[in-house]
């Protein structure tokens, strides 16, 4: 069985990056949660993240209800930009909603590849 999610902290250049996969229960979101926030209190204010989403389906309303939880937690702490790699147009309309429930919108930006990503967050 493969991991639901990768994660780590590029102290250079203060970016937190991520990769989802599967259809996620309450057990994978509390583990989740305890290694985003271990992320997120080793990030400096103004860090960015860098989101892989492209493997990672809508999720039940519970989960989604996790991720707006960890956007508002993000933006809180230091937040800057973010990117999230969301190909599927039905994970891009979730993500987003999400987005802007956690009020991050504006500092988001919605990409293809992670390549893209990179780019957008070093504009």
């Amino acid at each position: 069985m493969s991991t639901p999610f990768t994660a780590r902290y590029d102290r250079a250049s203060n970016r937190i990056e991520f990769c989802f996969t599967g259809s996620w229960d309450r057990e994978t979101m509390d583990s989740w949660n305890r290694t985003f926030n271990s992320l997120v209190a080793q990030a400096r204010r103004g860090f960015t993240i860098l989101a892989d989403l492209s493997a990672y389906p809508p999720q039940s309303p519970e989960i989604s209800a996790g991720h707006e939880k960890h956007m508002k937690h993000a933006l809180a702490a230091g937040m800057s930009r973010a990117a999230m790699v969301v190909p599927g147009a039905l994970s891009g309309l979730q993500m987003k909603r999400l987005a802007g429930g956690a009020g991050i919108n504006p500092v988001v930006s919605y990409v293809d590849s992670r390549h893209d990503g990179l780019r957008q967050l070093a504009a």
